[in-house]
């Protein structure tokens, strides 16, 4: 009865106008989500450079767990693992930078993926992949994982801005 008093177009415009109503909430708190996983990774980044250990541990989750993989001299893997720790305490500027990331959203779970780049002061260090794993508990995304690679002979991709600026 529908399709004699609407033309077929019609039917399919509102169609289409109704999924796209109830499509739009979900997306853009998605949009909400990839918004906050990308500040707290950016409030990472600032913290390290400024060596602010309480900034970053606030970051974390009670129990957060760190590892990295890295190669020595004769190219044999070396992995490190454990709990999330406080930096070292120093003069130099730490300045990693992150770009192009993949962020993985899914309810209250969340990855991102990026190539970064690591100087310290001016000099180049190295260079790799991040990933950060984050979960959503009461409304507050926090990091409950870190897992990075280390290569030391700049043979990964490098900031596509050329190295950083040291003030």
């Amino acid at each position: 009865m529908l399709g004699k008093k609407m033309p077929l177009y019609r039917i399919c415009l509102l169609c289409g106008i109704a999924l796209t109503l109830m499509i739009h909430p979900v997306v853009a708190l998605a949009e909400d989500d990839r918004a906050a996983i990308l500040a707290i990774t950016d409030e990472f980044f600032d913290a390290l450079k400024h060596r602010d250990n309480d900034r970053i541990m606030a970051l974390f989750h009670d129990g957060a767990y760190g590892a990295s993989l890295r190669w020595d001299a004769e190219g044999k893997p070396i992995l490190r693992h454990g709990p999330e720790a406080a930096l070292p305490a120093g003069e130099d500027i730490w300045t990693e930078r992150y770009w192009d990331p993949t962020v993985l959203v899914e309810g209250n779970i969340a990855t991102i993926w990026t190539p970064y780049d690591f100087y310290v002061n001016d000099r180049f260090n190295h260079c790799g992949i991040d990933v950060f794993s984050f979960f959503k508990i009461d409304d507050e995304w926090k990091i409950i994982n870190t897992a990075y690679t280390v290569v030391q002979d700049g043979s990964c991709e490098m900031h596509p801005d050329g190295p950083p600026i040291v003030e």
